[in-house]
């Protein structure tokens, strides 16, 4: 990094660790410097140099996506916190560096501490500043992998300011989430729904033909005339309003619907479309039997799991538009 201008510090939890960080690594990324620190369970970016602490923090929705991009391309996942670290400046540096010192049995520091904040979450921060970040950790055994794999492939998307619509995009980012989240899951069962989830997530409510608008019109109506003669207090009269809530839900396309027509509009160039989306669809099948049933079959969830995974990495490439960064899984 240089010594002027701003820098934005991003913390974050990989699914994976790095195994050859040490002290810290270092990738460019046209004029910005991108050095990562990784101190198990969590990894630090900093990303600059930024000439205004506006430009750093309109940069962080890139960052975010870029590290879900780099993520889904290559099949594993992360956490991050969006709300920004709240920052405290001492009005004596040097005093407020020896009390952090006598606080952790370090030795008289020689140099300022210039501001305090919160571990966990990013913030923007002068370059050449001294500062400490403060939080409790919860390290644990994760599997790791070399920094490289992620430093070419996170530099990659960090260049492409697209990637920010992995986080302005509410639904991508909550598909995102889950994804990432599902690797956290320690049952077969779990990393399933929460697959099929997320690909609830990203099909957009539909509205269904005319036709069937008229007649759901219709039957609301004569719910409705009977609503008014009816008892509000009255078991008949809570049935009738359970009922008319159900044909306000009825409007729009089923869920299995949906994602059908999610894989093939969003897959609409590939030949392959239709048996991803039949396949999709049996998944959200056994979904159903799932929730249902309480149970299904180890070999129907093993393969369910495997196409609803496939699936949702398949539409979120496609839906980002971006090249694949690394190996895919």
């Amino acid at each position: 990094m240089l010594n002027s201008g701003f820098e934005l510090r991003f913390p974050f939890r990989p699914t994976h660790g790095f195994t050859d960080v040490g002290d810290g690594v270092s990738f460019s990324c046209g004029d910005l410097t991108v050095s990562l620190k990784w101190r198990a369970p969590q990894a630090v970016l900093r990303i600059g140099p930024f000439l205004t602490p506006q430009e750093a923090e309109e940069f962080l929705p890139r960052v975010w996506g870029s590290l879900a991009w780099t993520a889904v391309t290559r099949g594993t996942g992360f956490t991050a916190e969006m709300t920004w670290s709240h920052l405290s400046f001492p009005d004596d540096p040097m005093k407020a560096a020896a009390n952090v010192a006598k606080s952790f049995g370090l030795p008289a520091p020689t140099e300022p501490l210039d501001a305090l904040g919160d571990e966990g979450q990013p913030c923007v921060i002068p370059i050449g500043k001294n500062y400490r970040f403060m939080g409790i950790g919860d390290a644990r055994a994760t599997v790791t992998e070399p920094s490289s794999l992620f430093g070419v492939a996170f530099v990659r998307a960090l260049s492409e300011p697209q990637t920010a619509i992995l986080y302005l995009d509410e639904r991508l980012r909550t598909a995102v989430q889950l994804f990432s989240d599902s690797h956290r899951e320690v049952s077969g069962r779990s990393r399933f729904l929460t697959y099929v989830i997320a690909l609830e997530v990203l099909s957009e409510p539909k509205q269904k033909h005319e036709i069937a608008q008229k007649l759901i019109d219709e039957f609301d109506a004569k719910v409705a005339a009977l609503l008014i003669s009816s008892d509000a207090e009255s078991d008949e009269h809570h049935a009738l309003e359970s009922l008319r809530k159900e044909l306000s839900f009825r409007r729009e396309t089923s869920l299995r619907s949906r994602i059908r027509h999610l894989v093939l509009d969003t897959l609409s160039a590939r030949e392959d479309r239709s048996r991803i989306a039949s396949d999709a669809v049996w998944a959200y099948d056994q979904r159903s039997a799932l929730v249902h049933d309480g149970q299904l079959p180890s070999e129907a969830l093993g393969k369910a799991a495997e196409i609803s995974r496939f699936t949702l990495l398949t539409l979120l490439r496609e839906k980002v538009g971006l090249p694949l960064l690394g190996p895919t899984a």
